[in-house]
C-alpha cells in the first residue's frame, strides 16, 4: 500500500474535505508510521526467540541452481522466508501465499564486508521504533540488529576448518530478547556469544570430521553446528537431495537461525 492510497483512505474518511491538504506533519508522520508498521508486522513474529521449553525446530532450506535464491520451509512444508543474493547483500523476504506485505519490502537484510568475513543481520522491524515515523527510526541506520557473525579459517590437524563466532542479543528470563537498536547508545554492549563446533582431524580418514547425529546426510563445506557453551543450538547441513536441514532452538529465533546459516554460502 503506497502513501498515495493511504492518503486517499483518509480523504474518504473525512468526506473529501480540502482540509486534508493541511494535515500537520505529526498526522502525516502517524499515517506513514502506521503503514510501515503494518508492512513490517510479519518480521516482528519472526525475530521472537524460541521459547526455552519448546522443542527443537526442524526446517528445510532449498537452494536454486544458480545459488542466488534460498527458500525456507517449516515443519509443515510451508514457505516461510525467501532470501535473494545480490553483489552487495542478501535480502530476506516474507514468503507464502498468505503474506499481506509488499513483495519488494525485505523483512531482513544481511550485509558483509569486502572479504565476506564479517556479517551483520538487521531487521526492518524494530520494537524500539514501532511508533516512530520511518524517517525518525533506525530504519535509515539499517534497522534493528539481530546478529553479528565473524568467519575464520583455522588449522586443525592437517586440514583447514571453516568456523564462525556469533554475537546475538541476550534473551531475558521473561523470554524476551534485548533490543539492539542503533538509536539506543550502547544497546549491543551486552550480548550472548555463540561459537561453531570445531571439526576433528581423523588420522584414519585423513580428513576433518564432525558428528551430526544423523541430521546431515551429505558432505559440504557449509555444514556446521553453532553452540551455546557446549550445546548445539543450531545445526545446518546438506541432505541427500541437495536441500539443507535447519534445526534450531532457544535462544535463537527463526530469523536468526536462517540468516546466520546463509552466511556460509561462500564457504568452499
Amino acid at each position: 500500500m503506497g502513501f498515495a492510497k493511504t492518503t486517499a483512505s483518509w480523504i474518504s474518511v473525512l468526506g473529501g474535505n480540502s482540509k486534508v491538504a493541511k494535515l500537520d506533519e505529526d498526522v502525516v508522520d502517524t499515517v506513514d508510521a502506521m503503514e510501515q508498521g503494518i508492512m513490517r508486522a510479519l518480521a516482528r513474529d519472526e525475530i521472537q526467540p524460541e521459547k526455552a521449553e519448546a522443542r527443537k525446530r526442524k526446517m528445510r532450506v532449498e537452494r536454486s541452481e544458480d545459488r542466488l535464491q534460498y527458500v525456507l520451509y517449516d515443519e509443515n512444508q510451508k514457505k516461510v522466508l525467501e532470501a535473494r543474493v545480490t553483489e552487495q547483500d542478501i535480502k530476506v523476504f516474507a514468503s507464502g501465499a498468505d503474506v499481506k506485505v509488499s513483495a519488494d519490502l525485505p523483512a531482513m537484510t544481511i550485509t558483509h564486508d569486502k572479504e565476506k568475513k564479517n556479517w551483520k543481520v538487521a531487521s526492518s522491524y524494530c520494537e524500539n521504533c514501532t511508533y516512530r515515523n520511518p524517517f525518525h527510526s533506525c530504519r535509515k541506520h539499517g534497522g534493528q540488529t539481530l546478529a553479528y557473525v565473524r568467519h575464520a579459517r583455522e588449522e586443525i590437524g592437517e586440514g583447514i576448518g571453516l568456523c564462525m563466532d556469533v554475537d546475538v542479543p541476550t534473551v531475558g528470563e521473561d523470554g524476551q530478547s534485548d533490543i539492539w537498536c542503533p538509536l539506543i547508545n550502547g544497546s549491543d554492549n551486552v550480548r550472548t556469544e555463540l561459537s561453531s563446533l570445531r571439526p576433528k582431524w581423523s588420522e584414519k580418514l585423513k580428513a576433518l570430521c564432525m558428528d551430526f547425529k544423523g541430521s546431515v546426510e551429505a558432505a559440504s563445506a557449509k555444514n556446521f553446528q553453532l553452540c551455546l557453551d557446549s550445546k548445539a543450538i543450531l545445526v545446518y547441513g546438506k541432505k541427500k537431495d541437495g536441500s539443507f536441514c535447519l534445526e534450531f532452538e532457544n535462544p535463537l529465533s527463526l530469523a536468526q537461525a536462517f540468516t546466520i546459516s546463509l552466511t556460509t554460502m561462500y564457504w568452499n
